[in-house]
């Protein structure tokens, strides 16, 4: 499934001058050209993969529900009352008892935004690792694993820029 579809709604949001500059400066270095992607789409992946990760670290890797629905009273801890106040992931790390350790290898195409096929290709080719656990053998794929992959990915891809051997 892909988290990005083609069916989109115009979201409009704020940032801070010097944060939408850095956003912008490193769209330019990552898609000189702005070949097959746009800031508008790159904006929407960072929120589509921070979304996934609150929802790995606070509901058990599930898509929340409704902030008015019965289901989000055990979610809720307190109001966020300022932007400063959102949990940043890389800062603050959730208790031993809530963090979630292994993702479902469906997540996984979800983060990436890639077809179920291209998820299992990547195990079975060791650029991804997992583990199969339970009685089905059901494939699990570890986030810190999951960060590994897509920071190879992204150093592999800046050195294809950089030796001009990008292919669409």
């Amino acid at each position: 499934m892909d988290s990005i579809s083609s069916a989109k709604n115009k979201v409009s949001f704020y940032m801070r001058p010097e944060d939408e500059a850095r956003a912008r400066a490193a769209f330019r270095l990552v898609h000189p050209g702005g070949r097959r992607s746009s800031l508008s789409h790159m904006y929407s992946r960072a929120i589509t993969s921070y979304v996934a990760q609150l929802e790995a670290r606070f509901n058990g890797g599930q898509p929340f529900p409704d902030a008015q629905s019965p289901e989000a009273d055990g979610i809720r801890t307190r109001e966020i009352t300022s932007m400063d106040e959102w949990p940043t992931l890389e800062r603050q790390a959730a208790p031993a008892s809530s963090r979630v350790r292994f993702i479902p290898l469906e997540q996984v195409q979800e983060i990436l935004s890639i077809s179920r096929s291209q998820a299992y290709a990547l195990v079975r080719s060791g650029d991804l690792r997992a583990i199969q656990v339970g009685g089905r053998a059901q494939w699990r794929v570890e986030l810190t694993e999951l960060e590994a992959y897509i920071e190879r990915a992204y150093q592999a891809a800046a050195e294809a820029i950089s030796n001009d051997t990008v292919t669409d």
